[in-house]
């Protein structure tokens, strides 16, 4: 008879961990490439919420000053020089309306005059909070093929005091000419 061959001893974890190194290199490398690719997707569109699309330049269409007060919105109309421009009504703001041209590209300065709101347009994906003292900026533009007299919703988002619930605004698109000329005074 011949004697059994002699066993190898049982590998403890630190060789089992040695003999496996291109699966350590494998559960390394996957992760960091999969976070670059997702770095390298989103670091553009991060700039771009606060400059506007790439052919936005620094000249949006229009400008337009939002300010939240317990319990309405006020929208205060100027090009991008700071000419105040007329909206749909003939007027250099209005109140709880926000009269938006079709195809333009819409640059929106945000603050409050009280408490802190939150100018929330689902439809349009715009959500920014209005903070008294604080100006924030933010962009948006009407999707294309919007119909003439569509109109989206604004609502604070933020708990504002009693009268948070009824504190709403409406989007209303117009031609793109009435809403884009100089104020004449």
């Amino acid at each position: 008879m011949t004697a059994p061959a002699p066993s190898r001893p049982p590998l403890t974890p630190r060789e089992r961990a040695r003999r496996n190194k291109r699966i350590e290199w494998i559960w390394t490398l996957i992760p960091i490439v999969l976070v670059m690719i997702v770095a390298g997707i989103s670091t553009p569109l991060l700039f771009n919420l606060d400059t506007g699309p790439a052919g936005f330049g620094s000249n949006p269409n229009m400008n337009v000053d939002v300010t939240g007060y317990q319990w309405f919105w006020e929208f205060h109309y100027t090009d991008p020089f700071g000419k105040e421009l007329t909206n749909g009504t003939g007027q250099v703001f209005s109140n709880g309306t926000l009269w938006v041209p079709q195809n333009a590209i819409v640059w929106i300065n945000v603050t409050s005059g009280d408490v802190v709101h939150s100018f929330n347009i689902p439809q349009l994906g715009v959500r920014i909070d209005a903070i008294p003292g604080r100006i924030n900026h933010y962009w948006f533009s009407i999707p294309a093929g919007t119909a003439v007299g569509t109109q989206f919703l604004a609502q604070c988002t933020e708990f504002c005091g009693a009268g948070h619930y009824d504190m709403r605004a409406e989007i209303v698109v117009t031609p793109a000419s009435p809403l884009l000329h100089p104020m004449s005074i």
